[in-house]
């Protein structure tokens, strides 16, 4: 028997085979798990802003990207063999001995990708034979278990390259301002030689010796055929980066965002949020002088609900001063007039409105709950469509008093606003005037809904409204009808642009959108759209501090339509086919034409509103000749009077009707021949022309007088008027407390038939 089949035959020798093999697959697959810096890419890949990691490291999340010019200048300045080998170069250990015995010292430490790999796992401990010897058998240990790329990847996400740089995509953002696979063949080799000794060559202090090794790389690709000389001539003369850049901060509050990974990938455009930031700061600074220090703003793709940047809060993240690192796009504030909208949808669709009905915009005053327009004014009566665009507080009181709080309320929730939690009795009228609070994320939702559902057929599927593109699933939102969305919209056209010469361009004629300001004027907002985009933007202070001046169309506008500029769309919006029918209307009162009404129009209108009643505000009368008085069979001869038809308001909406509406004709009064009874309304106090005295009272303050009026008919409505300026009703006691300025005045009273009576008076010195 040979020596070989004995040694083969001996039990010992396959136990120490045995343990040998059990005890290499004992030894530790080692893994590298370090904290990571959190990061923000854009669409296209492009980061957006990082955070460092716990550790105070730049250590940028692992990604499976390859990048093949880093790569192989990688593995032809480290481990050219790195393919070849188990974890261990044997060619380049003899070498490593040969040179350092030749030498007395070391000179090469022949290690491998790998065994690299094995030291930065294990912290980097101290270079001894026997620590050389534990990295060799753990190398062997990780190329049995790991592919060629696995390790690869391990080293490229895990390699120092200076300061506190780790990793190949950190560095190269913080050196070149851009990801790997747009290096140059001579950034490559620069960040390629790097690891070899971060510590030892410094951008700042060494930056001829990095140079130099890097060249010596660039002439050792161009050896192996990889470029010509005459790109190695251009790599040559490229510089060394003098230090390392700032890494981009594009949206500091997404990388503190809930429910967002190490790496978020985004639906942001990099050239939008660019645009939108210098748009932004530039109009921080002009408001900043008047001491409005904060600004947020979202654009939205209408198509996808994808947000194509994102301005959480004007400012820089790190700045304490002013609350820049409050989020406010998320954050609660007065919505204003921004919801007014949704209340004509809601009424379109309920059939309970036309688009263009007339609506009271009279003085009003509903248990103590007296809302003012933004202009004191009142127009007496404004169709609903221009009320809107011209955001008229009253008609909106009216309309919502009509559809109920209860009602719209629960529309709201339903269209996805999220920060209605208390009861709908607690907010009352004034939830449509900003009584209730709104976040400018949830707003813009609903603008997009409104536009999305008017732009896209009944079969599509609602995107939701997103920013990282993890989450672009359907919104659980239902849908708006397209017609009714449509007639908001045209209402929406209708508003007034900003009056500043740079913004009015007739190239926005195709821009719907909408202002609002909280009470106070602590909150400004402006969101628009077309049928590509919408933008909202939210303008104020971050603490609540009103500001004169900080209004929707002042303030949040301009920066609106400097957004809006960029993305504009060159259609129009899509016109409804179905779900209109066209109608004949009084052009006066935007009602169904009635028998009385002079004139008609035919106009289209939302099928849901077939039903209205005709026209009550057309009437027919009689009157003499030249229609001066009016009369009847009580007091002219029917061959004598002539009939007309003419709209006509009720008295307190006539009132203030007649004083902004040129062309209103008033039915003429009544000729005396007619009239039965005495006059059934009457002013007691003050009398005509009469003198009166303001007394002092005990605490030495101006105080009041009574006026007092009667009426034959009990229970009567009596609207109080003194100089011009609607004091409030009254009904049975008719009582007005009043403390009227030094000098002449005309008090007026109208009651709920149009009765009127105006006495004139003076006050004198107070007594």
């Amino acid at each position: 028997m040979s020596h070989l089949k004995r040694i083969l035959q001996s039990k010992k020798v396959w136990l120490f085979l045995f343990i040998l093999v059990l005890g290499f697959w004992s030894l530790p697959v080692l893994s590298i798990s370090r904290p990571y810096a959190k990061i923000v890419m854009d669409r296209d890949g492009a980061l957006l802003g990082a955070r460092i990691a716990s550790d105070e490291q730049w250590r940028f999340p692992p990604s499976k990207d390859r990048h093949h010019k880093f790569e192989t200048a990688l593995i032809r300045m480290e481990d050219k063999r790195f393919y070849h080998h188990i974890g261990v170069d044997p060619i380049a250990v003899l070498r490593a001995i040969k040179l350092n015995v030749e030498h007395g010292k070391v000179q090469s430490g022949a290690s491998t990708l790998t065994m690299q790999v094995i030291r930065i796992a294990q912290n980097n401990p101290k270079r001894t034979i026997p620590e050389k010897i534990w990295e060799m058998m753990l190398a062997f240990r990780l190329e049995a278990a790991l592919s060629k790329e696995d390790i690869l990847l391990m080293y490229k996400h895990n390699a120092p390259f200076g300061g506190n740089i780790v990793g190949l995509e950190a560095a190269s953002w913080r050196y070149f301002g851009r990801p790997p696979d747009q290096l140059s063949w001579s950034e490559s080799a620069m960040l390629a030689v790097l690891p070899n000794n971060p510590a030892l060559i410094h951008l700042g202090r060494n930056r001829k010796q990095l140079k130099k090794k890097r060249d010596r790389l660039l002439r050792m690709l161009y050896a192996d055929g990889l470029f010509s000389a005459s790109d190695l001539e251009l790599y040559i003369l490229e510089s060394i980066p003098p230090k390392p850049k700032a890494l981009p901060q594009k949206v500091p509050h997404l990388l503190f965002a809930p429910k967002t990974s190490w790496r978020t990938h985004t639906t942001i455009k990099k050239d939008l949020q660019q645009y939108t930031d210098e748009v932004i700061s530039l109009h921080a600074s002009r408001l900043s002088q008047n001491q409005i220090h904060n600004i947020a703003a979202v654009m939205i793709d209408v198509p996808t609900g994808e947000i194509l940047s994102y301005v959480g809060n004007a400012g820089k993240i790190g700045d304490t001063k002013h609350g820049f690192h409050v989020d406010i796009v998320h954050s609660r504030r007065s919505t204003g007039s921004t919801l007014k909208p949704f209340l004509y949808y809601a009424m379109l669709e309920s059939g309970e409105l036309l688009p263009d009905e007339l609506i009271p915009d009279i003085p009003i005053n509903l248990d103590g709950f007296a809302p003012k327009n933004y202009d004191r004014l009142y127009q007496g009566a404004i169709s609903a469509s221009l009320a809107l665009a011209r955001s008229r507080n009253i008609p909106a009181i009216w309309m919502l008093k009509k559809y109920g709080v209860d009602r719209w309320y629960a529309d709201l929730k339903s269209w996805g606003m999220t920060t209605l939690h208390r009861k709908p009795d607690d907010y009352g009228l004034s939830l449509i005037l900003g009584g209730a609070e709104g976040t400018l994320w949830d707003l813009a939702r609903m603008y997009h809904l409104l536009v999305w559902s008017l732009e896209h057929e009944e079969e599509e599927i609602l995107p939701s409204i997103h920013w990282n593109e993890d989450d672009n699933s359907a919104s659980d939102i239902p849908r708006l009808k397209r017609h009714i969305s449509w007639f908001v919209t045209q209402s929406l056209k209708k508003v007034h642009r900003p009056a500043n010469g740079r913004i009015i361009n007739p190239t926005f004629e195709n821009i719907a959108w909408k202002t609002g300001t909280s009470y106070g004027f602590r909150d400004a907002w402006a969101i628009g759209f077309d049928p590509q985009t919408v933008v909202a933007v939210w303008v104020g202070n971050a603490d609540g501090e009103g500001r004169a001046n900080l209004t929707g169309h002042k303030a949040a506008a301009p920066i609106l339509f400097d957004l809006l500029r960029l993305r504009k769309s060159e259609r129009n919006f899509t016109h409804p086919t179905t779900g209109i029918v066209s109608r004949e209307l009084c052009p006066r009162s935007g009602l169904p034409r009635s028998a009385n009404c002079p004139h008609g129009i035919h106009n289209i209108v939302p099928e849901e509103a077939q039903e209205r009643t005709p026209c009550s505000y057309c009437t027919k009368f009689y009157c003499n000749q030249g229609c001066t008085l009016r009369m009847d069979s009580r007091c002219a001869q029917i061959n004598e009077l002539q009939q007309k038809k003419r709209f006509q308001l009720p008295p307190i909406m006539e009132y203030y009707y007649a004083k902004t509406h040129v062309g209103y004709t008033k039915i003429p009064p009544w000729s005396t021949q007619c009239t039965t009874l005495d006059q059934p309304l009457k002013l007691v106090f003050p009398r005509n022309y009469a003198e009166i005295f303001i007394p002092i009272d005990l605490n030495g303050q101006r105080g009041k007088v009574v006026f007092e009026a009667t009426h034959r008919q009990r229970d009567i409505l009596i609207h109080w008027h003194l100089d011009e300026h609607y004091l409030g009703s009254t009904t049975d006691i008719h009582q007005m407390s009043v403390s009227p300025s030094k000098g002449k005045h005309e008090m007026t009273i109208i009651d709920e038939n149009g009765n009127k009576q105006t006495h004139i008076f003076s006050v004198e010195d107070s007594q």
